[in-house]
């Protein structure tokens, strides 16, 4: 088992998108692992907690300026700024409200895993991905009370609030003790299972997600297609708006912040909307996978590329 955990973290990069084709060419699959959604998101959580270092976590939440900025232009900035490309023609009107609401997402969980699997510290996702998570109910509010006040979407604030808290704080908990029952040193000796570990749990979470996706193409191959996309489109963009806007601020921070922007929790946004966006809305949450978990395939070969540029010996 043991192995079979290292060597699952071993192959990520590659294992995420293959649990995201599994789920498109499995339906059945998607649909039996929809009940374990909530338990792959805690383990996501909890596996890169267990991995990164407390020490350096509690340095970011003693020094928040930095965090509290990647959530800021994550939360309010990027809708905002989508905003005004569609006033300017620039977003075709069908996609403007997936879109904007797509810009308004918190980073996803998994966010400083990522960043453990590129081999590069974690520690400044995980405390954006919490802080940017808690504070998403507070301004999705905003962003649909201002930007998209005629489509009917209802987010009840507290009862969402609440039931985030609850996905956010429970790893942090479960780390804890975790921690203290098992011991920091042996943990640390266990480092490649828990990277399996959460391959694993992001491949659940992948799989499961995808439930529905593959009638709708069969359905309508041309509007999956474009949903499709244009998920792609906007994965590049802001992975490369997070990358250039962070870049002065150094290397670490300029990944954490594409990291982050790049790749949003469409699963709560799912969730806070209850279905009042549309089936569009659904499918492009799902499809929207796709992109985000090649990430760490496509960023690890450009940092590879990178770094051997960089070498004298080539």
């Amino acid at each position: 088992m043991r192995a079979a955990f290292r060597l699952l973290g071993f192959w990520a990069r590659w294992a995420l998108p293959a649990g995201v084709c599994l789920g498109l060419i499995w339906p059945g699959l998607a649909q039996a692992l929809q009940p374990l959604l909530p338990i792959a998101v805690i383990s996501t959580l909890t596996a890169a907690l267990l991995r990164l270092d407390w020490q350096q976590l509690a340095y970011w939440v003693t020094h928040p300026r930095l965090p509290l900025l990647l959530v800021v232009v994550q939360l309010l900035v990027s809708p905002f700024a989508i905003d005004l490309l569609a006033r300017a023609g620039l977003i075709p009107e069908a996609l403007i409200v997936l879109t904007v609401l797509q810009a308004a997402g918190a980073p996803i969980g998994s966010a400083a895993a990522f960043a453990l699997f590129l081999g590069r510290p974690g520690h400044l996702s995980m405390i954006g991905s919490v802080l940017g998570t808690l504070l998403l109910p507070i301004t999705l509010t905003l962003v649909v009370s201002v930007q998209l006040p005629n489509f009917g979407i209802d987010v009840a604030l507290l009862p969402f609030f609440l039931r985030v808290a609850q996905f956010a704080l429970a790893p942090f908990l479960i780390a804890w003790l975790l921690r203290r029952l098992v011991g920091i040193e042996r943990l640390r000796r266990l480092d490649a299972e828990l990277a399996g570990l959460n391959v694993l749990a992001l491949v659940i979470f992948a799989i499961a997600i995808m439930q529905g996706v593959t009638e709708a193409f069969v359905a309508d191959p041309a509007a999956i297609l474009l949903l499709l996309g244009w998920s792609c489109l906007a994965a590049f963009f802001w992975h490369l708006v997070g990358y250039l806007a962070f870049r002065p601020l150094g290397a670490d921070a300029a990944l954490s912040a594409a990291l982050m922007l790049g790749n949003r929790n469409m699963g709560l946004l799912l969730v806070v909307t209850a279905g009042t966006v549309g089936p569009t809305f659904q499918m492009y949450c799902g499809l929207a996978q796709i992109p985000m978990y090649c990430v760490p395939l496509i960023l690890g070969a450009i940092m590879r590329i990178q770094a051997a540029g960089a070498d004298p010996r080539g």
